[in-house]
């Protein structure tokens, strides 16, 4: 399954990250991190999982509201967390559960709003023509074994920074996958990249790769990876939502528990119909308003 359809050129996009670098989210405004919350704009940071869906969500809130916001480059999870109760910023975005570190910083000043679920897929180069993997062969890959697609061509997996959610994800759904993982990383087997978008273009440009990015991310940015099936089940919507592809993760705002009418006119949207449909239609599984996930 090809994630998305169109992009300008492949060859000039590939040159072009060659000269530049990773290309930031759309829109992203680039910063050392937040300072300090706006008096005016919606300030919100936090997961680059989050990124892309949440800049249309907030677009789609401007619209309705006239509230203008920023949404910062990736600042992480944890990054999120501190930005939030350090009054950084009025929004932190959030793509795991916390941990009990985390949960210490704001204890009882912070209220978590589920608002979707990314599917995690193991993207591949374009070039690839397989369309499917078993998780034998990720495990064996990740364990430094000699490992090539169907066309005798080498597989490259490209490796995300540890603690990293998609990861975090995989070793949840793929029994093996955790000490696989820590065995590649500790033999410093694959190059290591620290953030989501870098990871799917690194994928694009690299013949041979893959690795872990989210579907709706790649539907957003409009890029041609593989999404390739796991065991035999694609990574879509549809199974993901039936429980049959379980790599998935929650993509949750963090915001203080008592907050400004703006805020709280940005968490309300983001529990609307408005903003369901808007998730799913950009390759993410919405959360039902009463916060379950699935």
């Amino acid at each position: 399954m090809v994630i998305a359809a169109t992009v300008v050129s492949f060859a000039v996009t590939v040159a072009w990250i060659a000269e530049s670098g990773p290309r930031p989210p759309a829109g992203a405004r680039a910063s050392s991190g937040p300072q300090r919350a706006s008096s005016t704009a919606l300030e919100v940071a936090g997961s680059g999982s989050n990124l892309p869906i949440t800049r249309r969500l907030l677009e789609a809130w401007r619209a309705r509201t006239g509230h203008p916001f920023v949404l910062h480059s990736s600042i992480g999870t944890t990054g999120a967390v501190h930005a939030v109760r350090d009054g950084a910023v009025h929004v932190g975005l959030l793509s795991r559960p916390l941990t009990d570190a985390e949960l210490a910083v704001g204890s009882g000043e912070f209220e978590r709003v589920p608002y979707a679920w990314s599917v995690v897929v193991l993207a591949a180069n374009p070039a690839v023509r397989d369309r499917d993997i078993r998780s034998s062969e990720l495990l064996a890959l990740l364990r430094g074994r000699p490992s090539a697609w169907s066309d005798g061509s080498p597989r490259l997996f490209i490796l995300r920074e540890r603690g990293d959610s998609s990861h975090r994800a995989a070793s949840l759904a793929i029994e093996g996958f955790a000490e696989a993982e820590r065995d590649a990383q500790s033999a410093g087997r694959f190059r290591v990249l620290y953030s989501d978008v870098e990871l799917r273009y690194s994928v694009l440009g690299t013949i041979g790769a893959l690795g872990f990015t989210d579907l709706g991310a790649s539907v957003i940015d409009g890029l041609p990876l593989v999404a390739l099936s796991l065991d035999g089940v694609a990574p879509t919507i549809e199974n993901a939502r039936a429980g049959r592809y379980r790599l998935v993760k929650p993509l949750i705002a963090l915001v203080r528990a008592r907050r400004d009418e703006r805020v709280e006119s940005f968490v309300q949207f983001l529990r609307s119909a408005e903003a369901r449909a808007a998730v799913e239609a950009s390759g993410f599984l919405a959360t039902e308003p009463n916060g379950s996930s699935r």
